[in-house]
């Protein structure tokens, strides 16, 4: 579950990027924010991310606020950017168990993470390949 309520930032140039947004996503619905170039499509996103702080409001995550327990919200949440930073000479598997080891994960096996792997769509005969020989589609 995705939940605003009264969302507003304001940067310190004074512009104002959202104005008391208030939306809730339940689970199993689709949702999509659509709007002009400067509309706060990204702001919003960088705000459940915790990239940013709110000016007021509330951003949650499964009803966790995202300003008042971030690392326990960043367990609902994941996000990847258009443009993947992989280290290439690394293989699917390094790849993941690096960046899991640098969020503070628990170690996992590679079992556990083939299984991950498949879930995304990830096909086996690709798990041991080096990411720089994936498509754009893969690394995402």
């Amino acid at each position: 579950m995705l939940e605003t309520k009264d969302l507003t930032k304001k940067y310190e140039d004074g512009l104002l990027a959202l104005d008391h947004l208030n939306f809730k996503v339940e689970p199993g619905e689709i949702f999509c924010m659509f709007g002009a170039n400067g509309a706060g499509k990204t702001t919003a996103i960088n705000l459940f991310l915790g990239f940013i702080p709110p000016t007021e409001g509330t951003a949650l995550i499964e009803e966790i606020d995202v300003v008042k327990e971030p690392l326990k919200s960043k367990d609902y949440v994941s996000f990847v950017s258009e443009n993947v930073m992989l280290y290439g000479n690394f293989t699917a598997y390094q790849n993941l168990d690096y960046f899991s080891k640098l969020a503070g994960k628990r170690n996992l096996t590679k079992t556990e993470y083939a299984h991950v792997m498949k879930q995304v769509g990830l096909q086996e005969e690709a798990f041991d390949m080096r990411t720089k020989n994936f498509s754009k589609g893969m690394r995402q």
